[in-house]
């Protein structure tokens, strides 16, 4: 997850960190909370936690520091491990979604091209399933992701009403 010290967001001064910016900057502001009268124990527990999330920095020794940022990032620790374990499963979590959602766009695209050879097939020719190749699927923005989404959820109840419709018109007809 991407991370910065001077703004949220991706830029140029951004640093990948392997959790969260709430987490991460919630750590931030209890070590300074904590450690505010001691500039040097607030330093030497930031690099410490820099270096636990993953942030490729001067590596410092934890026997080397002093003892406020010891304990000060002792304390802290398992809640960093904590939310680093979060992080890991949500990465996973995302990138099984994604890769769902590339299924499903394939699965549409072939659907699409099978629907729109179908008339034009003969009986000697082969399926157009057979002869479909890979299709290579685009990035899809967070915009084009929610309007295929939408667009699902509008065909399933538009069938939905359409059957509900043919329901009512074989009840009166009875």
């Amino acid at each position: 997850m991407n991370t910065s010290n001077l703004k949220k967001g991706k830029g140029k001064n951004t640093m990948k960190y392997t959790v969260s910016y709430k987490a991460y900057d919630d750590f931030v502001a209890r070590i300074q909370s904590v450690l505010a009268s001691d500039d040097e124990a607030c330093r030497q527990a930031l690099q410490l936690l820099e270096a636990s999330v993953g942030y490729d920095v001067k590596a410092i020794d934890l026997d080397k520091c002093s003892i406020k940022a010891q304990i000060a990032f002792l304390m802290i620790k398992p809640e960093i491990d904590k939310a680093i374990k979060r992080s890991q499963v949500a990465r996973s979590r995302t990138v099984r979604r994604k890769a769902a959602m590339v299924e499903t766009i394939a699965g549409n695209s072939v659907t699409e091209t099978t629907v729109k050879n179908a008339p034009a097939q003969n009986a000697g020719k082969p399926s157009a399933e057979e002869v479909a190749e890979p299709v290579a699927i685009p990035h899809l923005s967070r915009r084009e992701r929610r309007k295929m989404k939408w667009q699902e959820i509008r065909k399933r109840q538009k069938a939905a009403m359409k059957e509900k419709r043919e329901q009512r018109e074989k009840q009166l007809r009875c």
